[in-house]
């Protein structure tokens, strides 16, 4: 049994109570990562008295309308929210063919791709993690294979 284990390279081959398990674990990159579809659909909320709950308002892409008041009492009214993607650099950045997206054009979300989202930061899967974040202490040398 131990033999037919360790023919594969991942597995690891224990004994213990008279018994014996063989584990491995199947390591894969998933293909073409990059052109997987990311989808955001947010909104908020803000609490502009102090936590009183007074005055809040309340906004998102998935909503028809903004909201503003205290909680018991909000009134409705149109949104003007704009999602705007912008680069590490300030740069505006290209996220789903734009880089503005009124909340009538985003309605079910804003989709793009996972290339365009890591554009937008100034990486890429192939970039080393540690030199994205100090102080992390990571096994791989690329975003791709950090699981």
């Amino acid at each position: 049994a131990q033999r037919d284990c360790l023919q594969n390279a991942d597995a690891v081959y224990e004994e213990a109570d008279g018994h014996c398990v063989c584990k491995f674990h199947e390591h894969f990159i998933v293909k073409n990562a990059e052109e997987q579809l990311v989808r955001f659909a947010y909104g908020y909320e803000i609490d502009v008295s102090n936590g009183k709950r007074s005055d809040l308002r309340r906004d998102g892409i998935l909503s028809s309308q903004a909201s503003e008041g205290p909680q018991h009492d909000m009134s409705a009214h149109e949104s003007t929210l704009v999602t705007h993607f912008v680069a590490s650099d300030g740069r505006d950045c290209t996220f789903g063919g734009r880089s503005r997206w009124e909340r009538s054009d985003a309605v079910g979300g804003i989709s793009g791709t996972l290339r365009e989202l890591l554009t937008c930061a100034g990486v890429t899967l192939d970039s080393h993690p540690a030199k994205l974040v100090s102080g992390i202490a990571s096994t791989s040398s690329h975003l791709r294979t950090m699981g």
